[in-house]
């Protein structure tokens, strides 16, 4: 029996089946992908067969699993739609009959995509000692270091070295596990600063962090090649790239030539005009399949799939009721099995509902740091580290089973 793809769907949590049997006609969900929540009820396998006896047949065998649905769509797909936890998913793989049902590198792919769903990220290993473990419960807090004339929360504040080094050693001092170093503003409207004035503007602050002997990792927050080879080679572990690859190519290449780890940020178009009547026909699966090709495009280019971290964007071409959802549903970037890094601190998106300037957004700001941590995001960037790790720290307290 043949099958042509099969991959996870996300469907918003609901018991009424005409709603999940739209989903599973529409051809735009093809594009979609699964939650994958430890407590999801909202778990779903997309199974296309090459006809439709074959896509009934699976039906069949998934049905003492769970709940299933047949269908064909407007394309003329002919698609099985699979409700259940993963653990229901791997005993459907054990109990068919492969030759006849699936085969065995479908069956395979089931498992792969069940086990991202249940086991933690590996670990990263740093320089200078330092490791990031996601099996923890609570979120790494990413501490945002500014070395910018223009950035839409601090810009200016942190131009000179020796400011910016100060306060990179503060936040340390408040808590933060990993310090984000960048010198270009990417808020919307702002233009693009040539790689010498970026490299002029935040190499020595990397140099000096690492002669003081800061043991905390550091990040660079940039998307070009040459500003990225420069700060690796001068201590750097990881490459922070709010383009996913689309603005300088040659960047994976780069860290493939470090052994270095990155994190790729979705976003569409360039920050002078990212918010410009930003619009998605279906957003997760064109986030995620975005996503999906920069992974891809930085494992053919050398980058190890394990030192790779992804995120969604919050602010970067998204409206408002998309940043609001993604937040909402962050559990479905688990689908990847990759750290989640969730940048959502002092942006606009609060603003509006709050009607405050960036700089009196802190309770906003913690209001999504702690959704996020509740959703399983693995790093937290902010600018009040102080006020996130005191909120991570109690939420922490607060969800540990109590029998530890």
């Amino acid at each position: 029996m043949s099958v042509r793809s099969i991959r996870w769907v996300y469907i918003p949590e609901t018991q009424e089946e005409d709603v999940v049997l739209e989903t599973l006609r529409s051809s735009s969900s093809a594009q979609l992908f699964a939650s994958l929540r430890a407590d999801a009820p909202c778990r779903w396998l997309r199974i296309t067969a090459s006809s439709l006896s074959a896509a009934e047949a699976l039906h069949a065998s998934f049905l003492p699993f769970g709940r299933a649905f047949v269908s064909s769509t407007s394309s003329g797909e002919h698609v099985v739609l699979f409700e259940g936890s993963c653990s229901h998913l791997l005993e459907w793989c054990v109990s068919c009959d492969v030759d006849d049902v699936v085969a065995s590198e479908w069956r395979e792919q089931v498992e792969v995509l069940c086990q991202r769903a249940q086991t933690p990220p590996p670990v990263w290993k740093c320089k200078r000692g330092a490791t990031f473990d996601f099996s923890r419960a609570r979120p790494y807090v990413m501490g945002i270091v500014n070395v910018t004339p223009d950035s839409f929360s601090d810009g200016g504040a942190f131009l000179r070295r020796e400011r910016a080094v100060e306060h990179a050693l503060r936040l340390i001092d408040e808590g933060a596990e990993l310090l984000d170093i960048g010198g270009e503003s990417t808020r919307p409207g702002a233009l693009p600063v040539s790689a010498e004035e970026e490299r002029e503007r935040v190499i020595p602050v990397i140099q000096d962090l690492v002669d003081r002997g800061v043991s905390v990792p550091i990040s660079v927050d940039t998307y070009k090649a040459s500003v990225a080879d420069t700060a690796l080679q001068e201590g750097a572990d990881v490459v922070n790239d709010i383009s996913m690859l689309r603005f300088d190519p040659q960047l994976a290449d780069v860290v493939a030539a470090h052994g270095a780890y990155m994190m790729l940020m979705h976003s569409r178009h360039v920050p002078q005009d990212m918010q410009k009547q930003p619009h998605y026909h279906s957003l997760w699966g064109e986030l995620l399949g975005e996503l999906e090709d920069a992974i891809s495009s930085a494992v053919g280019a050398g980058v190890s799939r394990e030192h790779i971290a992804v995120d969604p964007g919050i602010g970067f071409g998204k409206r408002q009721i998309d940043n609001l959802r993604i937040l909402r549903e962050l559990p479905v970037l688990r689908s990847f099995g990759l750290p989640v890094v969730v940048g959502a601190s002092r942006k606009s998106f609060i603003g509006r509902i709050l009607d405050e300037p960036a700089t009196q957004r802190l309770e906003g700001s913690l209001a999504a740091a702690a959704v996020s941590s509740i959703h399983g995001a693995h790093f937290i960037r902010v600018h009040d580290v102080a006020e996130t790790s005191k909120l991570l720290r109690v939420l922490e307290a607060i969800r540990r089973p109590i029998f530890q």
